[in-house]
């Protein structure tokens, strides 16, 4: 237990370092834009959630995944059960008893946030006082639901090329979306983006 919150106060520091840098940098390739970016965690409660992973960033070239707990279109054939919850996310930072089983809980705190704003450079209004959790409600060995907090991207503005302008949006994800943030144009993001259903077990 010990060596486990070592390493996440570890991951937590090097997140505070590193993290605004990259941010920057992945604006700058959109120097010459005008408009905003929001990253403001908000909360959801999600029924019957499926866990899985999705990359997380405004700009669409970060590659860190990070937990996304979403929710199916219809009622799963099959339960999602903590060995599915401990083979994609691991083990949660803390297990709370309750009267029909557990609540897991797997969380962030001090993560970089607020609002990033398009004036031909990138201007950011950032600051580490956000937090992020994932609470799963077990009913015996089965998850029933989960309230999860999140980053979410919105996005819009007008961006400048050699031919002309463009406008470009990108709004936040639904919870029965497998992805934090969807482009909607310039180019609207095809393939499905529906929470996949759980599989059977082999």
């Amino acid at each position: 237990m010990r060596s486990r919150t070592k390493r996440q106060s570890e991951l937590r520091a090097r997140d505070a370092i590193f993290r605004p840098a990259l941010l920057f940098a992945l604006a700058s390739a959109c120097a010459g834009c005008v408009g905003f970016s929001l990253e403001i965690p908000s909360t959801h409660e999600v029924r019957n959630p499926l866990p899985t992973k999705a990359r997380e960033g405004s700009f669409g070239a970060d590659d860190k995944l990070v937990r996304w707990a979403c929710q199916a279109a219809s009622e799963p054939s099959v339960p999602l059960r903590k060995s599915d919850f401990l083979s994609m996310w691991g083990e949660p930072g803390e297990k709370v008893v309750t009267a029909n089983g557990e609540t897991w809980v797997y969380a962030e705190s001090h993560r970089w946030c607020g609002l990033w704003a398009f004036v031909i450079l990138p201007v950011p209004a950032l600051l580490p006082i956000c937090d992020t959790y994932d609470r799963v409600f077990f009913e015996g060995d089965v998850a029933v639901s989960s309230s999860s907090r999140r980053f979410r991207g919105l996005m819009m503005g007008v961006g400048a090329h050699p031919y002309g302008f463009f406008p470009f949006m990108a709004r936040p994800g639904r919870v029965t979306e497998s992805k934090p943030q969807v482009f909607v144009f310039p180019e609207r993001e095809e393939g499905d983006l529906a929470c996949p259903a759980p599989r059977p077990p082999a």
